[in-house]
């Protein structure tokens, strides 16, 4: 029986993750009419023995809404949210209060999901471009891009890839 990997889901949080795209790239996707993003990367981690592992990690990125309390950055495997950004009027945090506003999800083993395991992100107060999004949720997140904007042009080593 395949595994699903999600043992591997607190160190590949902890490392840091690296898609091939650019910030200028994702932009001009969620800045279209759809307004989202959506890309799948393979990431190669280890295990607490140090036994190597590659696995499909998505990033996920929503931001049809025109105000920033509409957006989310969401990082899964197996389709599932093991990590990510977002807002909300009112959530109820970790620790069992009330929060407001930015949040991060956080795995939660027994569930196998991020769903409901959030924590405030207050620095996140005060976002009001996409831009401004991406830029602090990938340094939390541990997420790297492509410094290199191709724009429209594949570069010839993408080109003909699948």
């Amino acid at each position: 029986m395949a595994s699903n990997n999600f043992f591997l889901v607190p160190q590949i949080i902890a490392d840091e993750k690296y898609f091939d795209v650019s910030i200028a790239e994702i932009l001009r996707s969620v800045l279209s009419p759809a307004g989202k993003f959506d890309l799948t990367e393979e990431h190669e981690t280890k295990d607490e023995y140090g036994v190597d592992f590659r696995v499909l990690i998505r990033l996920n990125i929503n931001c049809q809404s025109k105000a920033p309390q509409g957006w989310a950055i969401a990082l899964k495997l197996h389709n599932e949210r093991i990590d990510g950004i977002d807002w909300e009027p009112e959530f109820l945090a970790v620790d069992g209060s009330i929060g407001h506003g930015w949040h991060r999800h956080q795995w939660d083993q027994r569930r196998q999901s991020a769903k409901h395991t959030k924590t405030p992100a207050p620095d996140f107060d005060g976002i009001d471009s996409r831009e401004q999004l991406l830029i602090r949720a990938f340094s939390i997140m541990r997420i790297r891009v492509n410094a290199r904007d191709y724009g429209d042009q594949l570069p010839i080593s993408k080109r003909g890839s699948s």
